[in-house]
């Protein structure tokens, strides 16, 4: 489940970080809720991504002038998280 917060966002910004937003809940723990929020404030951006669920807790936030390298800094963050997740319970099981 997705929950999405955008302050002051044009619809192709909208559907540009839904896309990414999708891509991060396929990669994270089964039973994952992300909640995101981002806005604008004077002349930058601020957000935030958190994913939820038994396995943990993944959360990134960032600041930047250009709402395109804000998600992208975001998701890298939070996709990294996932995937040292991954490499931790792979581990695990072995």
């Amino acid at each position: 489940m997705i929950s999405l917060t955008l302050e002051n966002m044009d619809s192709e910004f909208k559907n540009i970080l839904k896309g990414k937003l999708d891509f991060l809940l396929d990669k994270a723990p089964s039973d994952s809720t992300l909640s995101s929020q981002v806005s604008k404030i004077k002349n930058a951006y601020e957000g935030a991504i958190e994913i939820v669920s038994t396995q943990g807790k993944f959360l990134s936030r960032s600041m930047s002038k250009d709402p395109n390298e804000l998600v992208f800094d975001l998701v890298d963050d939070i996709y990294k998280q996932i995937l040292n997740w991954r490499n931790r319970r792979i581990l695990l099981l072995q």
